[in-house]
């Protein structure tokens, strides 16, 4: 939705150059034909040896007539056009405007989300922490286990404790037991999250750089009940 606002923004703005861009075209327009009608009533003069007409009823034949209403009428056309363009160009100014609010509260928004997501991270550094102090505590203490089940073993195979064999039992053995060595377990290797990867490329692409310490600090103390 708001990659549709920028997109209808951006054809705005390109409308209202254009538009701009027309009203100075009848504007020039406008001027070279009053410069062409004052030059025409100029020359009409010099032919008839007498000063220049200031209204129809000056004119001392049918064609100037005719010539100065063309070119009044035209005048007017061009009046009435240049008057829609800038009353389409105060619409599409007041659109434009509705789209910087528009732009301007999305963009708040999305710095307190962004504040809101550097908060939690802040949170999940500290459990990501522990979760990992307990992980290498686990694989310690499980290799520390398989070492004294190995040693036990041992004890258990002397001749002059038990004479246990692990395989299987003998006839003169006078001890048994199901043999169990616990399985040898590689240590999980860590890895990021869905929403982690997310964040990284959201830092990547500048959105939460863009969020001071000052934000984080007023998103993590809103969120405190």
């Amino acid at each position: 939705m708001a990659a549709q606002a920028r997109l209808g923004g951006t054809s705005k703005g390109s409308s209202l150059e254009e538009a701009k861009a027309r009203a100075a075209s009848r504007t020039a327009s406008r001027a070279a034909a009053e410069a062409e009608g004052a030059r025409a009533a100029g020359q009409l003069a010099a032919r008839a040896k007498g000063p220049l007409p200031q209204s129809a009823a000056d004119l001392q034949t049918e064609t100037t007539g005719h010539l100065l209403a063309t070119l009044q009428m035209k005048l007017k056309e061009l009046d009435d056009e240049v008057k829609d363009d800038e009353r389409g160009a105060e619409e599409l100014r007041r659109h434009l405007k509705r789209l910087q609010q528009e732009h301007a509260e999305i963009k708040k928004a999305r710095d307190r989300a962004a504040a809101l997501v550097e908060g939690y991270e802040a949170g999940s550094m500290t459990f990501d922490k522990e979760y990992s102090k307990l992980m290498d505590s686990s694989d310690e203490t499980y290799k520390m286990v398989r070492t004294k089940h190995k040693e036990a073993i041992g004890i258990l195979e002397k001749e002059d404790t038990f004479a246990y064999h692990p395989a299987y039992k003998r006839p003169t053995d006078k001890f048994e037991a199901a043999y169990f060595t616990p399985t040898p377990l590689k240590k999980a290797e860590e890895k990021k999250s869905p929403a982690q990867i997310k964040l990284e490329r959201m830092r990547k692409q500048g959105t939460l750089s863009q969020v001071g310490s000052n934000a984080v600090g007023a998103a993590s103390s809103s969120v405190r009940p």
